[in-house]
């Protein structure tokens, strides 16, 4: 039995008699794929392209992978659907197939229910609730409770001095100002796969000083219409020697092109301070 699924209610009456769960939404767009987690947790085995959970669920003998991983997808296009289609047909016709039909002298497809065991034991312990609920409480309440004793210890002296900094800040960011950018390691805007883009951004810092001042890269694929996916952040980095007079200030950083494909980037200036409840939390960003 082969399913497509796309309605969890109707998917929860037939995880039961699936042999196989069969899953092509088109990358990027699964938005997670609880129904492939449910199904493998039932001992069914998984053929879905690599996204949503079965991107990182996916391992050597628990299930079967359509097409190249999501960050080797440069577009979503008409051949990209072919080729997944050629791909899945391949699957089904060489492996999938043959390894539910290959039986011993009893009659037991014994490989195809170690796939069946390996799916099983790979799914249960990483997508479960307890692990989801773990995962809030690290992430997320753990540190928001030490940040509220952090925030209200010694009369709230934080949050004071936190407010003081946001209000000079307010005035002061527009102060700020890009001076120049220099690249390395680019040839006709080009650079070979594994190669090392490097650059250097100067910023006359203004009425701030350079650690109220947090300076990025923001650099990923782009898509058809020229917007970033998935979007890469790496925080460029000053020494007290890169400062130029009293203002301006060298920030340096570099990135490796891991996936072929076009790339664009832009540099983000924001202010900083290590109390933020988060790096936008000023709302105050410039661009370059």
């Amino acid at each position: 039995v082969f399913l497509e699924d796309y309605d969890l209610h109707t998917a929860k009456h037939l995880v039961h008699g699936v042999d196989v769960w069969l899953n092509t939404p088109r990358r990027p767009y699964e938005a997670s794929g609880t129904s492939g987690q449910k199904a493998a947790m039932n001992a069914g085995i998984n053929l879905s392209v690599a996204d949503g959970w079965w991107y990182e669920g996916a391992e050597e003998g628990n299930g079967w992978t359509i097409g190249p991983g999501s960050q080797d997808v440069d577009e979503n296009t008409e051949s990209d659907d072919l080729r997944d289609v050629s791909d899945l047909y391949d699957l089904l016709e060489d492996v999938v197939v043959p390894l539910y039909y290959q039986r011993n002298t009893r009659g037991v497809p014994e490989q195809w229910m170690s796939v069946m065991r390996r799916s099983l034991e790979t799914a249960l312990p990483r997508f479960n609730t307890h692990r989801m609920v773990k995962d809030y409480f690290d992430s997320m309440y753990k540190p928001c409770a030490a940040r509220s004793r952090k925030a209200t210890a010694d009369n709230h002296k934080m949050i004071r001095e936190l407010a003081e900094w946001k209000r000079r800040v307010s005035g002061a960011f527009s102060t700020v100002h890009l001076v120049d950018i220099t690249t390395s390691g680019a040839r006709g805007g080009c650079i070979q796969t594994g190669q090392t883009f490097g650059l250097t951004v100067r910023v006359d810092t203004g009425d701030l000083s350079a650690d109220e001042l947090l300076v990025e890269l923001v650099v990923g694929k782009t898509d058809p219409v020229n917007d970033i996916r998935d979007p890469k952040e790496i925080a460029l980095k000053y020494k007290k020697d890169d400062v130029e007079g009293d203002r301006i200030v060298s920030f340096k950083g570099e990135f490796k092109a891991e996936n072929k494909g076009n790339y664009s980037y832009g540099i983000r200036i924001i202010p900083y301070h290590k109390d933020l409840a988060n790096k936008f939390d000023m709302g105050l960003v410039m661009w370059a």
